[in-house]
């Protein structure tokens, strides 16, 4: 039971650590900042500058619109690594005319844009709008196993690595003739919707691996075994931050201080899961 609760500290150490560091992260970035000709001055996420116009978000909102302003009503940006664009006024007709189809700060609907290589250079791109899973929005699991003769409750958080690649931990809770064992494992998951590039951003298909210890509440109990297992599941979204989720388990392998062997077991995961923050 020592260290049961030694690894079950750890992880709410995790889990209360973790979630601080990316915010930390997230607010030291430096925004762009674009200086308009009437000497007011824009906190941007700049995502495209064209020979017309500056492509952005508002740095107080990341994930939010893209908005544009015509390079005409535009003196100079600063980027977030240093550089500076002089915008020179254009001449002409065309340069001039105002487009009477869109207001210059009208929002866009939301469209996957190339970064300038700048921002390649300095180490920071800017997270695409709409998926299930992304940077800065860690994921928050609650679920059961189904069907079981046993109450087998878990719970997990995953934070993304990147916007496709997520880690995180969870543990399961199995009780029966009031006897009971509590798994602490590690996960690592691919999320799939970039690459199948779904058309539903609120489907987070993923595939994952996870390692764990298995710490019994019983005298007798085992508890040196050590199991990986593959999961296979599907999150979707029926808000903007909350949804139900299904997960198939497939056992790997068990080792325990003897020996190693197979473990040709399957369980089905069915909960809700809440993507924190804004």
């Amino acid at each position: 039971m020592n260290n049961f609760f030694t690894v079950f500290g750890l992880w709410l150490l995790l889990v209360g650590v973790l979630p601080a560091e990316l915010s930390a992260q997230t607010t030291s970035d430096r925004p762009d900042v674009i200086y308009k000709t009437d000497n007011t001055t824009i906190q941007a996420i700049i995502n495209e500058v064209t020979d017309t116009e500056v492509i952005y978000r508002r740095a107080s909102n990341p994930t939010g619109p893209l908005f544009r302003t015509r390079r005409l009503d535009i003196r100079s940006v600063r980027y977030a690594n240093g550089e500076t664009d002089e915008f020179v006024k254009q001449t002409g007709a065309e340069a001039s005319r105002p487009d009477p189809a869109r207001s210059p700060y009208e929002p866009l609907k939301p469209t996957r844009y190339e970064p300038r290589p700048r921002y390649e250079q300095a180490g920071r791109r800017p997270s695409s709008p709409g998926y299930a899973f992304e940077r800065g929005h860690p994921v928050l699991s609650v679920g059961a196993m189904l069907p079981s003769q046993i109450t087998p409750l878990t719970a997990s958080v995953e934070f993304a690595a990147t916007n496709d690649l997520g880690i995180g931990a969870r543990i399961w809770y199995w009780s029966k003739d009031g006897l009971s064992d509590v798994t602490v494992q590690a996960m690592v998951n691919y999320h799939l919707a970039r690459v199948l590039n779904a058309q539903n951003a609120k489907a987070d298909p993923y595939v994952g691996l996870s390692i764990g210890k298995t710490f019994p509440s019983y005298k007798g109990g085992e508890s040196g075994n050590i199991g990986a297992n593959l999961q296979i599941g599907l999150r979707y979204l029926l808000s903007e931050k909350v949804g139900p989720y299904a997960q198939l388990g497939l056992g790997i392998v068990n080792v325990d201080e003897s020996f190693v062997y197979g473990n040709s077991s399957a369980v089905f995961e069915l909960g809700i899961a809440v993507k924190v923050g804004r």
